[in-house]
C-alpha cells in the first residue's frame, strides 16, 4: 500500500513540475528535490540498486567526476564549488523521472 502511495505521490509531483516552472525556480526546485528524495527512499526501501548499474548512469557519474576534477583545477574554486557538487541532483532526478514514467 505504501509503495502505491509513493508511486502516486511521485507521479503527482512530477506532473506538477511544469506548473512549478511557471510559478518560479524555487517551486520547481522543491518539486524536483522531493521527487528525487522519494525515488532514493524507494530504491533503498526495496533494495533495488540495479538502476545504478546502468550504462547511462555510469556515463553521468563519470561526467560528474569530470566536473569535480575540472573544479579542482580551476581558478575560481570557491565561487563554483557548491554548484558542481549539487549537479548530482539532476542526475538522480533524470533517473527518477524515467522510473516514474516507466511505471
Amino acid at each position: 500500500m505504501k509503495n502505491f502511495y509513493f508511486n502516486n505521490l511521485s507521479f503527482a509531483l512530477l506532473s506538477l513540475l511544469p506548473l512549478g516552472l511557471v510559478a518560479g525556480p524555487f517551486v520547481a526546485e522543491i518539486l524536483m528535490n522531493l521527487v528525487s528524495l522519494i525515488f532514493l527512499y524507494d530504491i533503498r526501501k526495496n533494495k533495488n540498486f540495479m538502476i545504478f548499474k546502468d550504462k547511462i548512469f555510469f556515463f553521468f557519474f563519470f561526467f560528474f567526476i569530470f566536473l569535480i576534477f575540472s573544479l579542482i583545477n580551476s581558478d575560481i574554486f570557491s565561487e563554483s564549488a557548491i554548484n558542481v557538487f549539487f549537479y548530482l541532483r539532476f542526475i538522480i532526478f533524470s533517473f527518477a523521472a524515467f522510473s516514474i514514467i516507466k511505471k
